[in-house]
């Protein structure tokens, strides 16, 4: 069994990794014409932090390279 301090533990640090990170996105275009974004896609099991967004160029067909960013936070 894992030790509720450290659950408490991890469940600050990443409410504030995202409280940083929504204040450095805050200025950011959201809406851009040549771009299709689609918010918040889960990937695990945990509905509030196993969340992607994913970016594809409008009108393309065919295989596009993809780019992976992984932030880790801070």
């Amino acid at each position: 069994m894992v030790d509720q301090k450290i659950l408490d533990a991890v469940n600050e640090i990443r409410t504030s990794w995202k409280a940083n990170d929504d204040k450095r996105d805050s200025g950011l275009p959201h809406d851009i014409p040549e771009v299709k974004r689609i918010d918040d896609l889960q990937y695990g099991e945990d509905p509030k932090w196993n969340l992607l967004d994913l970016y594809l160029p409008k009108n393309v067909e065919g295989k596009l390279p993809v780019i992976i960013q992984i932030h880790g936070g801070g």
